[in-house]
């Protein structure tokens, strides 16, 4: 995995402290709680992303905190923008046993790689969840760090994501050129090897 994570199930009453930066996919709200990044939303205006933070985070308290965050902004702008980078902040996972675990799982496949639902559901021991496999990805509030878009259907169809198909294909796209540039680094560098017997 990129990173640690942090299991919880959201019934505090607590302050959540968010920043939204612009990104080439939109404006990526990442919202913060005590145990580390608790949402990555993606979404066009900024408005509406802080509307579903506050929908969704009912029973806690949030704030805007445009220079404590900055940092911690930039880090999700440059992880949508270069994959590689991952975020490297604790995440703060608010959801049941079984969404966290499809969560992690998530966390494991390797960038520019997909898997499907089923696949995903056999990893975590629950292969008759399918279903809720795919019901946790939609239901993922950490866009990016927990890589949703790398989960396809089980035919190979594009499969449904939070964040519309459009920034999904985007995502995938991104993530499929890095790896198709590091192959091709690869192949230079052999390519220039000689053998000396």
């Amino acid at each position: 995995m990129q990173n640690l994570t942090a299991s919880h199930v959201s019934d505090r009453d607590e302050y959540l402290h968010f920043i939204s930066l612009e990104s080439s996919l939109g404006f990526p709200l990442t919202a913060v709680s005590p145990r580390g990044i608790c949402a990555i939303l993606m979404g066009d205006t900024r408005e509406e992303l802080e509307r579903e933070l506050r929908r969704e985070s009912a029973a806690q308290s949030t704030a805007y905190s445009d220079f404590g965050l900055e940092g911690i902004g930039a880090q999700t702008v440059k992880t949508i923008e270069t994959p590689q980078l991952g975020v490297s902040l604790p995440l703060d996972l608010q959801g049941t046993p079984l969404q966290i675990s499809v969560w992690q799982a998530l966390q494991a496949i390797p960038i520019g790689e997909t898997a499907r639902y089923e696949e995903i559901a056999r990893r975590i021991g629950a292969s008759n969840a399918v279903d809720s496999v795919l019901q946790a990805c939609l239901d993922n509030k950490i866009a990016v760090a927990i890589p949703c878009h790398r989960v396809v259907g089980n035919h190979g169809e594009f499969g449904e994501y939070r964040s519309g198909w459009k920034r999904k294909r985007a995502a995938r796209s991104r993530s499929s050129s890095l790896n198709a540039e590091c192959g091709a680094k690869a192949a230079r560098i052999i390519s220039n090897l000689t053998y000396e017997p």
